[in-house]
């Protein structure tokens, strides 16, 4: 498309009591190429003008997603994401955001006004053994990272996130507390150990077998 104009923010009607399973289960986007797209003021932030490109597949619990997404003028966001999973690849690939001060990311993710925001993730292995990593930061400071792996029939992941930083996330926060760290581990025997630590307390686990199913 040439020129795709959103005018307004989008309103979701409340979702129904009772929902069926989507019966779509295989897309195949090979070329998506919108030369404009144009948000007005008010949609995600301040009126913003973008370039989208990329490719879309997916088929049951195989996919690939393609995104490159850039401003056409001087404010807006940036983003590149090259991601596969499935079969042979759990999750392939890279991504890497970045968001302008009150631009449409930070406006999604009801950062605080004005600060900028960026974010990386990078995964690579194979079924048995892989590894994932995401970091995010806002004007530089870190506000998510996660490390998460398989090696050894063992399952591992350690992070950390800021809840203060993310306003989408309130009642999320408003449970556990603003500043978020866990760290934990599955191992072979299906053990696991790990504890989550909060403004709220401290939850642990200490390496009880869990049930298989």
């Amino acid at each position: 498309a040439d020129l795709i104009g959103v005018a307004r923010r989008p309103v979701l009607g409340p979702a129904p009591k009772e929902t069926q399973a989507s019966p779509i289960d295989r897309m195949d986007l090979r070329a998506l190429d919108i030369a404009t797209l144009n948000l007005a003021g008010g949609v995600a932030g301040p009126a913003q003008s973008y370039a989208l490109s990329g490719r879309v597949s997916t088929e049951r619990l195989t996919g690939a997603l393609g995104l490159d997404l850039r401003p056409t003028a001087v404010f807006g966001d940036k983003a590149r994401i090259d991601l596969e999973w499935g079969e042979q690849t759990p999750l392939q690939g890279q991504a890497s955001i970045s968001g302008a001060p009150a631009g449409l990311i930070a406006t999604l993710l009801g950062l605080p006004s004005g600060q900028a925001f960026s974010a990386s993730l990078a995964a690579n292995g194979s079924p048995a053994n892989w590894d994932v990593q995401v970091n995010a930061s806002a004007d530089s400071a870190s506000i998510l990272s996660l490390n998460a792996s398989r090696a050894d029939g063992a399952f591992r992941g350690e992070g950390r996130i800021d809840l203060a930083s993310f306003g989408r996330l309130q009642m999320l926060r408003d449970r556990i507390g603003d500043d978020v760290e866990f760290r934990g581990e599955l191992d072979a025997a299906r053990r696991a150990v790990g504890r989550l630590v909060s403004a709220n307390g401290l939850i642990g686990c200490d390496g009880r077998a869990l049930e298989a199913g």
